[in-house]
């Protein structure tokens, strides 16, 4: 009877067709593939494809996370503006002479004030002003007749 090889391991019938088994691999000892090694390798082969396609969605969503950014402090920027321009309407309502002082770039609103005896100023209508400043940064000039320009940081 001669020699085989089952399940990764060799079992000896004692002959082979050459009578001996000199020059054969002995997998007798357990030198193959253990289930340890088999679990490690398809744990790796999982991190790896996981790892792939989190990598496929992140190269999809960054680029539309900056655009998102960019809109949105677009939309900050002509929200501020809009706001600033219905408190000087306000104001201007309000006023009996219907005019206010031109400032140029300034970002301090407590500068623009009416020609009033009395004048307003355009902070006190603006409920998110501390200190007179905006924390956006942004700078406005204004004209008499209540034009609001808006400048980028």
């Amino acid at each position: 009877m001669d020699d085989f090889v089952l399940s990764n391991y060799y079992i000896s019938t004692g002959t082979t067709r050459t009578g001996t088994t000199a020059g054969r691999r002995d997998y007798s000892c357990g030198k193959g593939w253990s289930m340890e090694h088999k679990q490690t390798a398809l744990f790796m082969i999982v991190v790896f494809i996981v790892l792939g396609i989190l990598g496929s969605l992140a190269s999809i969503a960054i680029p539309h996370t900056v655009e998102m950014a960019y809109a949105s402090k677009a939309e900050d920027r002509t929200m501020e503006l809009f706001t600033i321009q219905t408190a000087m309407a306000g104001m201007l309502s309000m006023s009996q002479t219907h005019q206010v002082n031109t400032i140029g770039p300034t970002a301090n609103l407590n500068l623009v004030c009416t020609t009033d005896e009395t004048p307003l100023v355009l902070a006190d209508f603006l409920p998110d002003v501390k200190g007179g400043r905006l924390a956006s940064g942004y700078s406005y000039s204004f004209t008499a007749d209540g034009l609001v320009l808006q400048y980028g940081e």
